[in-house]
């Protein structure tokens, strides 16, 4: 069984305006938190082992899932101070038992085919695979440059312009290894301290046609509402 990470740990300050009591991914949806929307669909898929990174207001999201009555297990990973998603993640290593996992934002929702993922994982014997999706020129993301074989020859130089519309979704299929490169106890980003480092060195993309929601915005919160259910 692979393990899936799930990054909470997000202050969300885009949101506050309309959440203020709880973390992002734990917005509410119809009754049910975002979060809940989310493990379910990657269940669907065969994963059966959650581990949810838990930062700003982690304490609702632990007593939210503590006893709770789930079709798979609930693991709450909690930072004890703010250390980036590379930093997170090193903190939650302790309880990840696959070879391979899973890492996904909570804040997001993209429904891939996750056993194409894996197919696509193995079959280039990647390190690290980043789900890519097109989401339109945007001025705030660094360059992804994506070659023929899908492997991935630049990843967030934000020195380079961006001229292409290929932007990481937040998935990301990981060899376990690749945690003895995230340092303890510092603040690192997964996106620009971490992945950048495995450019030539099994660094992969797998690109996705299907729609990213992310709940990152009052307005796209209420799309992803509108949208999702």
């Amino acid at each position: 069984m692979i393990d899936t990470v799930v990054l909470c740990g997000g202050f969300g300050k885009r949101l506050r305006s309309t959440i203020k009591d709880r973390p992002k991914p734990m917005a509410d949806f119809n009754g049910e938190p975002f979060l809940d929307l989310l493990m379910d669909y990657i269940h669907k898929h065969g994963f059966g082992r959650f581990i949810l990174c838990a930062g700003y207001k982690g304490e609702f999201i632990e007593n939210y899932y503590r006893g709770k009555d789930k079709s798979y297990e609930v693991i709450v990973s909690t930072e004890p101070e703010p250390l980036g998603t590379a930093g997170a993640l090193k903190i939650a290593e302790k309880h990840i038992k696959s070879k391979l996992f899973l890492v996904v934002n909570g804040d997001s929702i993209c429904k891939i085919d996750f056993q194409n993922l894996m197919d696509s994982h193995i079959q280039n014997n990647a390190m690290s695979t980043v789900v890519l999706v097109s989401m339109g020129l945007q001025g705030d993301y660094g360059l992804i440059k994506l070659e023929k074989n899908n492997e991935i020859s630049v990843f967030h130089d934000k020195k380079c312009e961006n001229n292409s519309d290929i932007v990481s979704a937040g998935i990301y299929l990981f060899n376990r290894k690749l945690l003895n490169e995230i340092p303890e106890k510092k603040n690192v980003s997964l996106e620009y301290d971490i992945l950048p480092k495995f450019v030539g060195r099994g660094l992969y993309g797998y690109y996705s046609r299907q729609k990213l929601f992310d709940i990152g915005t009052p307005e796209r919160l209420e799309f992803a509402r509108q949208n999702l259910i």
